[in-house]
This record gives C-alpha cells, structure tokens and sequence, in this order.
C-alpha cells in the first residue's frame, strides 16, 4: 500500500512537472514571437528613420541649390544694377555736354546778334 500511494505522488509530482515544463514552455514560446514581433518593429522604425535622414539630407541639399540660385541671382542683379548706374551716368555725362553746347552756341549766337547790331 505504502509503495502504491508513493508511487502515485510520484506520478502526480510528473504531472505537474510535466504541466509546468509544458506552461513554461508555451511562456518560451510566446516570448520567443515576442522577441520576433519587436525585432520587426526595431528593423520597420530603423528603416523609417533612414527614410527620414535621406529626405532630410535631400531637403538640405534642395535648400543649399536653392541658395546658391538665389546667391548667383542676387550677383546677376548687382552686376546688372551696375552696368544701369553706368549706363545712367554716361546719359547725365552727355545731358551735361548738350547743356554746355547749348549755352555756347545760345552765347555764340547773341554775340553774333550783339555784333550786328553794334555794326
């Protein structure tokens, strides 16, 4: 009778040894998929992170062309603006020539007048 009730502790203790390994097992398992499930996810937001440093290095690079355009556009248009400001002092050299012709020839002219009249 003793060797009987002993021998159904043991299968009992195997029983329950057997149901723990299988729970800790299921326990395993499941932290297994886990451990899969978070690596996708580390591997998905690395990804998305190098997805945002290459559109960010592209919009860097968009906005320094952009700069250099505008800088090179700004430097056309003081180089125009100087060849105007040249263009614009060589007329007001030339109005001052004419004005200076005009007031010789008009002095010219009332001398002549002037000398008629005296002769």
């Amino acid at each position: 009778y003793k060797r009987q009730e002993y021998m159904g502790d043991e299968e009992q203790s195997l029983k329950e040894f057997n149901e723990r390994t299988a729970t800790l097992n299921k326990e395993l398992s499941d932290a297994k998929a886990q451990i899969i499930e978070n690596t996708q996810v580390i591997g998905d937001t690395d990804k998305e992170i190098k997805a945002s440093d290459n559109i960010i290095l592209t919009k860097t690079n968009e906005e320094n062309s952009l700069k250099e355009l505008l800088n090179n556009e700004n430097e056309n248009w003081r180089k125009e603006t100087q060849i105007h400001e040249d263009i614009i002092k060589e007329i007001l050299q030339e109005i001052e020539i004419i004005k200076q012709c005009r007031e010789m020839f008009a002095n010219k002219q009332f001398s002549e007048y002037v000398m008629s009249k005296v002769q």
